[in-house]
């Protein structure tokens, strides 16, 4: 994270995450923050050309 603010509020989040006993659920969104993969975006590209079709 490049901003200074943006970094203190996400480590303030982690703490009180972490602080109130949801470790856990706080590493999940670690794991998962950076975005979608390949294989997801490919899924997303499908949905949006079926839907295209549907509203032909």
């Amino acid at each position: 994270m490049r901003n200074k603010i943006t970094t203190q509020y996400v480590s303030g989040f982690k703490k009180a995450y972490i602080d109130n006993g949801a470790r856990e659920i706080w590493e999940h969104f670690e794991t998962i923050k950076h975005g979608s993969t390949k294989e997801d975006m490919k899924k997303l590209r499908w949905m949006k050309k079926s839907q295209i079709i549907l509203t032909l």
